[in-house]
């Protein structure tokens, strides 16, 4: 996988050599200095990642490329980083989609729940060219180039309560975003949806006000939501796609041969979040396992039922916003890789 990844990121990025590992300069030719923000908080698959990029971008730059890393906000929210990022004075971003479709709306296309039935139906559709050429288009129109990706991890839903049904969710007190895809979807399965401050939630399911919430492993786990969750339900209804972007302006900036030089570099970063996703996510499974919860793994069963309350609810006010091409070019390329 890392060698197809390394591949189609570049040919993603339009560089030459298509089909081919791009051989960059042997050097950067002038110095830069980068710096790197999130919202994401220490131990998390994003600030490990980019903590080691930004140890060891000097060394394999030959002194030439600083990489320094921002968590847990201290740059701002994702909203304000991401648009400081536009403007150039914030040369990268690493967030996921949901943070971004305000300014790149056709990333809702990743707020369509049930889409795809596998991480690895994401994963070759991060790789498949025609895509990612679209999404970087995407991107650019928006003064921003998509340099690196995390596709290896989904949404579960932690709960009081197992589901096993959809039936289930009737009556269920869910908590969700304040995301309008997200509480049609959840509202059309049957769930009463409520929302609640990251920090709350902790308190809010000990004292009975919801029964579930939607997060990824790693957000799960940093919660401490185990303690009062004895359920964690694989529900494959969303990817957690995370994207780290670079200002077009700064981009450009670069000379080609130091363009070429940090595209071939951002192709190794790109394994490198993946494969720390990999690692996170098996971890998070073994430590819920340690803590005595119930890991419920992917039921297809509960996810057809699903998937048809997402075509009425997400998929619909997806193809409203975005329009009928769009989605359905996301969607067909999620079902020739299904079908393969």
């Amino acid at each position: 996988m890392k060698k197809a990844v390394a591949l189609l990121l570049a040919a993603a990025m339009l560089l030459p050599c298509a089909g081919m590992k791009v051989q960059a300069a042997e050097g950067l030719s002038k110095e830069y200095s980068f710096n790197v923000g999130s919202s994401s908080t220490a131990g998390t698959t994003i600030t490990k990642t980019f903590e080691a990029v930004q140890a060891e971008a000097p060394e394999v730059s030959g002194g030439k490329l600083k990489m320094t890393y921002f968590g847990a906000s201290s740059l701002g929210t994702d909203k304000e980083m991401l648009t400081e990022c536009i403007a150039g004075n914030l040369p990268i971003v690493v967030m996921t989609t949901a943070s971004m479709t305000g300014s790149v709306p056709q990333l809702a296309l990743f707020d369509m729940h049930c889409a795809a039935s596998s991480m690895e139906t994401y994963t070759k559709l991060m790789e498949d060219p025609e895509f990612l050429a679209e999404v970087q288009s995407w991107f650019e129109a928006s003064n921003l180039k998509l340099i690196a990706w995390e596709s290896q991890s989904s949404k579960h839903l932690a709960s009081t309560v197992p589901v096993n049904t959809i039936e289930d969710f009737k009556g269920y007190d869910m908590r969700t975003l304040s995301n309008k895809y997200h509480i049609a979807f959840w509202q059309e399965v049957g769930a009463n949806t409520i929302q609640i401050d990251a920090s709350e939630l902790y308190l809010s399911v000990q004292q009975g006000l919801i029964q579930g919430i939607e997060m990824n492993m790693a957000s799960i786990l940093s919660r401490k939501l185990p303690e009062v969750c004895p359920y964690v339900i694989e529900t494959m209804d969303l990817s957690h796609m995370t994207m780290a972007v670079m200002s077009l302006d700064v981009y450009n900036s670069m000379t080609p041969e130091d363009q070429a030089w940090f595209d071939n570099y951002m192709v190794t970063v790109n394994e490198k979040f993946n494969a720390q996703a990999i690692e996170d996510n098996e971890a998070g499974w073994k430590t819920l396992e340690e803590a005595g919860v119930t890991a419920m793994r992917f039921n297809p069963e509960l996810f057809a039922a699903m998937k048809e309350k997402a075509e009425v609810s997400s998929w619909a006010q997806a193809r409203e916003a975005l329009g009928d091409e769009v989605v359905d070019f996301y969607l067909d390329h999620i079902a020739a890789i299904e079908a393969e």
